[in-house]
């Protein structure tokens, strides 16, 4: 046997009643190849350091099922979209959140993003009624005074002769923390947003460097990054628990935090307040990050082809026309929906920097995919930012083409595109986030022309959302002149 290749469970190993559960009864269990011995050693540690190139050589080399079986867990890497759309939705009641989000939960504690089971469930009930179509109306709706007082903060930026350069990354998340400030809380987050990024930041950076290193120290051990990352979680705690009692003390408040308090004070059985400080440092992380990560890459990709921000600002302009409406601010979540351009393009921008680059799951019990056995207690980590370049699966996939999402023809096989996840433990955000990307791409295309800067190129790094190491530095005029 290749030290490339890892023999799979024989197949009187397998549970019976597995493959009793197959119509014909009659099953091939296939090899799960991968890497053995120095090879599997070598890839373990590339993969901490260069995860996107590790994980392109894994494919070529063993194909859509990899299995590595090293020494403190058994991981399988998944290429293939028929597993995706299999261990997402199909059989999702067979797989709970990897054990890397428990590296979330000094953060998160027991929020929608870690629950499992019953918990989660209870949970994804209560929250989904915020996220609901008349929620969201409300929610767009809210967005618009907060995205023109940042257009001011960006002319005031760009206007100062010393800016011909200027990092979109920053302003997006202050400006997405804020919105998800007002939805979300009721409260206004501009003398917690310096403080609340930069905790969030390092705090991110410390959880994604754990989820990587095999002989990480618990975070009860005093060493400096240990200390550090306490520091933080400390900062946002306090944060999050002043937004609480400001909003414990306002029974006129309409909003999500408001209502969670509600609920906790006449069905405490429901959530208590434990639950209710999880979800909201579960919104806080979540509710901003991915929309600003996917706004980030979607104005690198236009910078580089600006023929699409004219075709965007000519479709906004035959919307408002068509609606009879005098500018952006009298723009609905039901407006929105009529651009299909712009949503094409925030699409297309999620299928090539995917925001969300990885997901990971663990099996519950033995699995049967493709004819290949999951065994229980196995990592299965999906990669979407391959899927989302598979050459077997879409048409030029290194090509910026927002056309193709023009209608549905671009779908060849479930699993194929996934950048909120797939089945019941999607983003319940994802709505949202769309929506809230479409209007603040709408607002800053209108105002400002992107452009790239000579010999400056973003490098993606696979946090648990895909940002980027250098920032987003883009050459940015006013089209208000």
């Amino acid at each position: 046997m290749s030290l490339l290749e890892v023999n799979h469970p024989k197949k009187n190993e397998v549970d019976l009643k597995l493959l009793n559960s197959n119509e014909s009864g009659n099953v091939e269990i296939l090899h799960l190849k991968g890497p053995r011995g120095a090879v599997l050693l070598s890839l373990g540690i590339m993969i901490q350091n260069h995860p996107f190139a590790t994980l392109e050589f894994m494919k070529n080399a063993y194909g859509d099922y990899v299995y590595c079986p090293w020494v403190n867990r058994k991981s399988l890497f998944l290429f293939s979209p028929i597993g995706v759309h299999h261990i997402l939705k199909h059989n999702h009641q067979n797989y709970q959140k990897s054990h890397e989000y428990k590296f979330l939960k000094p953060l998160v504690g027991e929020g929608l993003l870690t629950s499992e089971t019953n918990l989660w469930r209870q949970r994804r009930k209560l929250m989904s009624k915020e996220f609901h179509p008349e929620q969201l109306l409300a929610y767009v709706d809210s967005m618009h005074e907060i995205i023109k007082e940042y257009l001011g903060i960006l002319n005031q930026k760009i206007a100062k002769p010393e800016t011909e350069v200027f990092d979109v990354a920053p302003f997006l998340m202050n400006l997405t923390f804020k919105i998800a400030g007002k939805i979300f809380f009721g409260a206004n987050l501009d003398h917690f947003s310096e403080a609340a990024s930069t905790a969030l930041s390092e705090e991110l950076e410390c959880i994604q460097e754990r989820t990587r290193n095999p002989f990480d120290l618990p975070i009860w051990v005093p060493i400096a990054k240990n200390r550090k990352s306490n520091k933080n979680r400390k900062i946002l705690n306090e944060i999050i628990n002043q937004l609480i009692n400001s909003q414990s003390q306002n029974e006129q408040g309409h909003n999500f935090l408001t209502k969670l308090l509600g609920i906790n004070k006449t069905h405490p059985e429901e959530i208590d307040l434990q639950g209710v400080r999880d979800e909201v440092m579960t919104l806080m992380l979540a509710g901003h990050e991915t929309t600003s990560v996917a706004l980030m890459w979607t104005l690198w990709l236009l910078a580089k082809h600006p023929q699409w921000q004219e075709k965007i600002l000519e479709e906004l302009r035959t919307v408002l026309v068509d609606r009879k409406l005098t500018n952006l601010e009298e723009l609905s979540k039901g407006d929105l929906d009529k651009c299909k351009i712009l949503k094409a393009v925030l699409q297309e921008s999620m299928r090539m920097y995917a925001p969300i680059p990885m997901i990971s799951r663990n099996a519950i019990n033995d699995d049967l995919v493709e004819g290949r056995l999951i065994e229980k207690n196995t990592s299965v980590h999906i990669c979407v930012k391959m899927a989302h370049l598979d050459p077997r699966y879409w048409d030029r996939p290194n090509e910026f083409m927002p056309e193709r999402f023009y209608d549905s023809s671009w779908k060849k096989v479930d699993g194929q595109y996934f950048p909120f996840a797939l089945g019941p433990r999607a983003c319940i955000g994802e709505q949202l986030a769309i929506s809230e990307g479409m209007l603040i791409l709408a607002y800053l295309l209108q105002n400002f022309h992107f452009s790239p800067v000579e010999g400056v190129v973003p490098e993606p790094i696979a946090h648990l959302t895909l940002r980027s190491l250098n920032g987003m530095k883009l050459k940015i005029t006013s089209r208000r002149l």
